[in-house]
């Protein structure tokens, strides 16, 4: 609840239309989002994923997704996803979507986790963003220094990355 932002009235403040929908589809070249009430035309787009993201869930061989919103609800799901991932050993693709602060964290967590248990040997954590570098609004020698941790811990970066679908 302490990292909870009130989107209504930061839109009001920003001046910007906030549309509440399941956005399923976006068409990035036609700047047209489609959502279960209907279609949106844009000209900048924020999404905030919340408890649902853009991947389908699975079981532990398949493509997991844990959303970050609510924390309570990540926090549940990462301890019931590390419980499952320790009883089969097998490398993993381990992606972070997001190079803000949180997706920094949890990209620093899992490559320490991926480290240490030896059901994640030889697995892979990448963090992908949409943004130029990894914590894009701090200072350019924070970022680049955050980087170079993160690349130092075996952490692949994919700057300037959107993910529109994704197919399992």
């Amino acid at each position: 609840q302490d990292c909870v932002i009130n989107l209504r009235h930061a839109c009001l403040k920003a001046r910007v239309e906030l549309i509440v929908d399941e956005i399923n589809e976006i068409d990035f070249p036609k700047r047209v989002a489609y959502g279960l009430r209907g279609k949106y035309q844009y000209d900048i787009i924020s999404l905030n994923v919340g408890s649902s993201g853009l991947f389908g869930g699975g079981d532990v061989d398949a493509l997991i997704q844990i959303p970050a919103k609510p924390f309570s609800g990540f926090v549940q799901s990462w301890a019931r996803w590390r419980e499952r991932i320790l009883s089969t050993k097998l490398p993993r693709q381990l992606l972070v979507v997001g190079g803000g602060a949180a997706g920094v964290e949890l990209a620093f967590a899992l490559a320490a986790f991926a480290r240490s248990a030896p059901a994640l040997a030889g697995s892979v954590v990448t963090l992908a963003t949409q943004e130029a570098s990894v914590l894009n609004d701090m200072d350019p020698a924070i970022q680049e220094r955050v980087s170079r941790s993160l690349r130092e811990r075996g952490v692949i970066i994919f700057p300037k990355l959107q993910i529109g679908r994704a197919h399992v």
